[in-house]
Formats: C-alpha cells, structure tokens, sequence
C-alpha cells in the first residue's frame, strides 16, 4: 500500500491504476507479509481443546497458553505486548434461586487487557473468571483467569489463528 488509501494494480500488463483498499486491509497495512500470511492461514485444529457448558453443550476454545504461544509463533518472540488498562476488579453479587429462595453469593474477577502489535492498531478486550473457592488460592487463580481471558479475547481480534473460528457451540465432541 503505498497512501493507506489506494493500492496499485495492473491490468492486463497495462500500467498500474488505483484499486480501492478494502477497510480491512489497512489494519494490517504495516505488518510484515511473513505474520500477514501466518495470520491468513488456518487454525490447526489440533490447538483448539473443548470444555462441558451448561444444559450439555460443549464448548471450543484456545487454551491461554496455546494463544501466548500462536502469538510467540506469528509475531515472535518480544513482536508483540500486552498490558492491562485498568486495575483488575472483583465484583460481587448475589442470586435467588426463585424455587428454594437460597440465596448464592456469586465474585468473579474482571480484566481489560490490550494487546500491541506493531504496524496494526491495538486490540483491547475485557475477560472474566469466577471465583470458584473461597480461599486466597481461588482469589488468585480467578484473577489470573480473568486476565488470561481479557489476552484470549484481545487476541482474537487478529483473527482465525487465536480461535475467533473455532465453534462457539459445539454438540458432537465427546469428552471423556
């Protein structure tokens, strides 16, 4: 691309003329071709790992250290960065189930991480993670978890290669 806003293409042999550019295109306007065909190949689906949901679906996804390393892979190691925007917040809430009136005490942890790469914009993305016990090692592993998973989600802005293809319901993976 030679303005961000127009691409020369050459028809026929004749000299080259002004083709428009895509929206999409000038996001990876100043990647290095090599991370720009890596980016553009398919998701091996050996790197996407399933997990049981609620109501028996299964669900496909990237394990965070499968995304750190896609990331290592595509853009190399020290290519790319991520920080987080915001302090990392506990939230608090309570639910009633309506049958039994028993009231649950719900926290989970939230995260804003962005990612940069150079020569594109930055992607930025919120994750989440329960606390799944009460213990300083559950406060832990949620927060850690809700960092990871802002990463995950900021990382799929790049496309295919960070799981934005995998499934997002998937019924007929058994997971024994």
């Amino acid at each position: 691309m030679n303005n961000g806003t127009t691409a020369l293409v050459s028809r026929n042999g004749s000299s080259p003329e002004p083709a428009p550019v895509e929206e999409h295109d000038l996001l990876w306007d100043g990647l290095p071709p090599v991370v720009t065909q890596k980016l553009a190949q398919p998701l091996d689906e050996d790197l996407v790992s399933y997990r049981k949901g609620r109501k028996g679906r299964t669900f496909a996804y990237l394990e965070g250290h499968t995304a750190i390393d896609q990331a290592n892979r595509i853009f190399g190691y020290g290519g790319w960065g991520f920080e987080l925007t915001a302090p990392v917040e506990l939230h608090e809430s309570e639910t009633v189930d309506p049958k039994t009136g028993e009231t649950t005490r719900i926290r989970a942890y939230s995260a804003t991480v962005r990612v940069t790469v150079p020569g594109s914009p930055p992607r930025t993305d919120v994750g989440f993670h329960a606390v799944v016990e009460e213990t300083p090692e559950g406060h832990e592993m949620a927060f850690k978890g809700a960092v990871t998973d802002a990463l995950k989600r900021a990382l799929r802005g790049y496309g295919n290669q960070f799981g934005n293809c995998a499934p997002r319901n998937v019924v007929s993976v058994s997971l024994a």
